[in-house]
């Protein structure tokens, strides 16, 4: 994430210039980084499996004591609020006094890494918004004076489906569509009818140029 503007002292603290590291926020156990990952056996009991089971089992067991979280997922879902890295970071504005970027994530907001970020610079103010297509939901949010206020958004998203064998066009809700095709019919072209949110867009407002940051 870039400066916000031209505010000296938020530059030094805004160190992320290409994309928002969430491990700059809050870091990440480094229990987690041998995490051999949570793999489901059909036969766990099956000698072949035996040694990725039990060095599973360790690894779980020692996570757990550690950071109260089997697996790195697990530690980010509680941590980050999603369970993955920030994806496909962009600024879209980059000026004195205001700074607007946007990224995707895995499902789920980063509700609590915005939360850290009031917490870190209480001098500043974000304007956040975000939408899961698939899930057909949007928030919107701010934060200021270094607390997170957030609320889900009502509105259903608009798709688009195809019939590939006529090419017909259906549009509307998930629920409209599916109320006159079948549930198989191939939808393409999410464009939620919140059409100013992004997914996990952030904007960020200097409001003192002394600031905290």
């Amino acid at each position: 994430m870039r400066s916000p503007g031209s505010n000296r002292r938020a530059s030094a603290a805004w160190r992320m210039r290409t994309a928002l590291d969430f491990e700059a926020i809050k870091p990440m156990p480094g229990i987690f980084y041998d995490d051999p990952g949570q793999i489901l056996f059909p036969d766990p009991d099956a000698p072949k499996n035996r040694e990725q089971v039990e060095t599973q089992k360790a690894f779980e067991a020692q996570a757990l004591e550690a950071t109260g979280s089997a697996h790195a997922y697990d530690w980010a879902c509680a941590h980050w609020g999603t369970p993955g890295i920030a994806s496909f970071f962009h600024a879209w504005r980059d000026e004195p006094g205001r700074y607007e970027c946007d990224f995707d994530t895995r499902w789920t907001p980063p509700l609590f890494i915005w939360e850290k970020l009031g917490e870190m610079f209480p001098a500043l103010d974000f304007s956040v918004s975000g939408y899961e297509p698939l899930l057909d939901f949007a928030l919107r949010g701010t934060i200021k004076d270094g607390k997170l206020e957030y609320e889900l958004m009502d509105q259903p998203g608009i798709w688009k489906a195809v019939d590939s064998e006529t090419g017909k066009i259906f549009s509307g809700t998930l629920k409209e569509i599916y109320a006159v095709v079948p549930n198989e019919l191939p939808i393409w072209g999410a464009a939620p009818v919140w059409d100013d949110a992004r997914v996990a867009r952030t904007t960020v407002n200097s409001r003192s140029p002394k600031g905290n940051a």
